[in-house]
């Protein structure tokens, strides 16, 4: 990765608890002048807590 690459991350949520969301992004490169094609640099999961005002867990709004 170099300067003037593109970032593009690309994210999906893959698991809705009571609580939390588990979130997988993926992370890849375009160079800035093209010479090479598209590289993935990273991936990971993250888990995201919904949490009070006490800093306990707390169930999530329901999605409509």
């Amino acid at each position: 990765m170099g300067v003037g690459d593109v970032v593009s991350c690309y994210t999906q949520v893959v698991r809705r608890g009571r609580t939390s969301l588990d979130i997988a992004v993926e992370v890849w490169t375009t160079p800035f002048d093209l010479t090479k094609g598209v590289s993935k640099v990273g991936d990971g999961l993250f888990v995201f807590v919904a949490i009070d005002d006490d800093g306990k867990p707390r169930e999530l709004p329901s999605h409509n």
